[in-house]
Formats: C-alpha cells, structure tokens, sequence
C-alpha cells in the first residue's frame, strides 16, 4: 500500500444554498478554522493535482453523492461526517459506505442506528469525532434569565409549532430566532400562535445579538423531530441555558443535566418545558462542553483521523460505482439546489408584490373613505345628496 505524507490539502465541502448559515455550515466553517490553526492547509475548491482529502457535509443530503464522485474523479481521498441522522435515500448513503474513504460518526451507537437503518455494514474506516462549539456564547450569567429560546430554520422538522403551543399553554416567553425555509409551515405556526403576545420571530442575528438572546434565556429547546443534539444546544450550554432537546438513543450521556422529550408528545414537551424552567440554571453543562467540545480539542483529534485516511491509498472505485452513481443520478442534488434557490427567489418575489398590492388596495380605500367623507361633510342630508345629483342629470 502506498503510503503518503502528512503533507496533504483539506478541502471541505458543504451545500452551495445561500442565507443564513445552518447549524451543519457553522459547524464545519468552525473545524475549518480550528484545521488551519493546527497547521492544516485547507481550501475550500478541489484540486486536480496535490495530495488532496475532501470531507464532505453530511451524509443526511443528496449533494455528498456529488461530493464523493468528483472527489473520485480526481482521485482523491473522501471522508463525510455522519451526524444527526435524516435519512432520505439509501441508495447514495450506502454508496458512500462502500466507497468513501472514511465516515466520522459521533459515538458508536450512532454508527449502529446507520447501518440498521440502511441495512448494510459500513465497509470504510470508521471515526468518532464530536462538533465543536464557538466560544464566543460563554456567559457567567445565572440569575435573572427569562424565557424559552429556539434557534433553527423554521420548517416542520424542527418542530417550533408544537413548541410554540407547549409554550402557550404554560404562558412562558418564547423567542424563534431563524430564517423561514417552508412557508406553509411558518403561516400554521402564526395561525397557532395567534394573539399571543409573549412570541417573538427573529432571523440573521449577528454574533453579538445571539450571544444577548442566549444570556437572557433561562431554556433553550431542542425538540427537533431528528437532530437531537444540535449545534445551537451546545451554544445553549455555554450560556448556562437549561436544556430540552429530543431524546435519542445516540444522544444520551451528552449533558450532565438535561430533559429528554419526545418531540411527537405535546403532554410530555410541556412537562420538561415546565420542570427545566422551575429548575436553577447551572454551569455544569457549560464547564462540560469546554471540557469535551472545544475546536481546539476537536481539530487535535480531526487532525489525527486525516494524518490517518491521507497514510492510504484513496478508496478504488470500480465500474458498479461509476454505474450506480449514474443510475442515482450525479448532479442531482446541485440541480435542486438551484431549484431551491429559484424558489426562494420566486418567493421573494410575491411576497414583494403582495405587499405591493396590499399597500396599494389601503391607498384606494383610504381615498374612497376621505372622498366619502368629503361628500358627506358638502351633503349631511344623504337624501339631499341624492336629489341634487339627480337633478344635474335631469337638466
């Protein structure tokens, strides 16, 4: 087997969707910069020539399979991380397992969910290697925190509706902070809200703001129905928020003090919103996650896999790969990707020219009521009004 040096070119590959940066595109921008200050060279284009190792973002969505196949083309080593697990198509996720030249799990419960759930052992080196969290969100603070926060896009599988009714009926403050993805879903969650005045929607807050939410909160709720333990959990933690997060086997053992939910159960995510927010906030989650997920740990231990895959030959591909890529059809994902984006545009766009028409439709009835008004003023007598208009007709 060949061996290479450790002389070897990072690049890291995520979704090309614009907006505000998702939990898994903070993530990865955090291991990029906690890579270069280990003195890894990192980039974020593939190379045709160099000894090159690609680590793809995430194994949950389509785009990887593209990532893994130009990753092969130029024959170069692949790795993908494998966290929070959505799995929509087996088909490419268990392409990966069989060609990628290393997938990094979390913890080995997570590996045994992938591999009961595709049905196939993973055949490829396997890691473990947590997220890392920016410690920008640390707070002393512990007294006086207020509220409910939740930090994601706003779309179905993040689950604000239920939280927002849990939060309702028990009448605690709650602030979504995130970037709308499914419409429909955001104008179900406003209709469940209604006239309740103790919710506040925010979107694409800077560091320093997000740091002032999380420091005033007193919980930060999770109750994903998947992704059990995000990134925002963490940050949550490093503010000494109290955590509600959805329960997972993978998930457990994550926070010295957590309560687990079940996302699906109403009764049961307005008794831990309850019980976490009667409890005292604590350090403790917060002492734990520096202790376990700090970058400068993580890219130390990210950096010891890569020395490990790039000591390799890439993973061969052979003719089945080349064919089942294509019948999985390579492209695919960048494709709906700029799909997605036409249809944010689009959406962007109505939205512009509903407003414009909802402003224009308040002009007309504010003239028709002031020229209402002015006829009534020149004309108290609406019968008088009548007749005179009818006499200038007669004559």
């Amino acid at each position: 087997m060949t061996k290479f040096g450790s002389n070897f070119t990072v690049v890291m590959r995520n979704r090309s969707r614009k907006g505000w940066p998702g939990g898994d595109m903070v993530a990865m921008d955090g291991f990029a910069k906690a890579l270069v200050a280990v003195g890894v060279n990192v980039k974020n284009n593939v190379s045709k020539t160099g000894q090159v190792v690609v680590i793809s973002w995430n194994i949950n969505y389509p785009w990887v399979l593209d990532h893994l196949v130009q990753a092969k083309a130029a024959g170069h080593h692949f790795l993908v991380f494998a966290f929070n697990m959505n799995i929509n198509d087996k088909g490419y996720q268990r392409l990966v397992a069989e060609y990628a030249d290393g997938i990094i799990f979390i913890s080995r419960a997570e590996k045994d969910s992938f591999e009961t759930y595709i049905g196939l052992k993973v055949k490829v080196p396997v890691f473990y290697c947590g997220i890392g969290v920016n410690e920008t969100y640390i707070s002393q603070k512990l007294t006086g925190k207020k509220g409910v926060i939740n930090i994601g896009r706003i779309e179905r599988r993040k689950n604000q509706l239920n939280l927002i009714q849990a939060c309702k009926k028990l009448d605690l403050p709650l602030t979504l902070v995130g970037t709308v993805s499914d419409q429909e879903y955001y104008q179900e969650c406003r209709l469940v809200e209604g006239k309740w005045s103790k919710c506040r929607w925010l979107k694409n807050l800077s560091e320093l703001k997000l740091k002032r939410e999380y420091e005033q909160a007193k919980v930060i709720a999770h109750p994903a129905v998947f992704e059990p333990w995000g990134l925002t959990v963490r940050e949550g933690a490093l503010a000494n928020c109290n955590l509600v997060m959805t329960q997972a086997t993978y998930a457990k053992a994550t926070f010295p003090q957590v309560w687990w939910v079940n996302p699906k159960s109403q009764p049961d995510l307005v008794k831990k919103l309850e019980a976490a927010y009667e409890q005292p906030n604590s350090i403790k989650n917060q002492q734990f996650t520096l202790t376990n997920y700090s970058y400068t740990k993580l890219g130390q231990q990210l950096k010891h896999i890569l020395e490990q895959v790039a000591g390799t030959s890439p993973q061969a591909v052979d003719a089945t790969f080349w064919r089942t890529a294509a019948e999985l059809g390579v492209n695919r994902a960048l494709e709906q990707e700029e799909r997605l984006l036409d249809q944010d545009k689009l959406i962007q766009a109505l939205d512009q020219a509903n407003r414009k028409k909802q402003a224009a439709i308040e002009f007309l009835q504010k003239s028709n009521r002031e020229k209402q008004q002015a006829l009534e003023a020149k004309f108290p007598d609406r019968e008088m009004y009548f007749l005179k208009k009818i006499w200038r007709k007669i004559k």
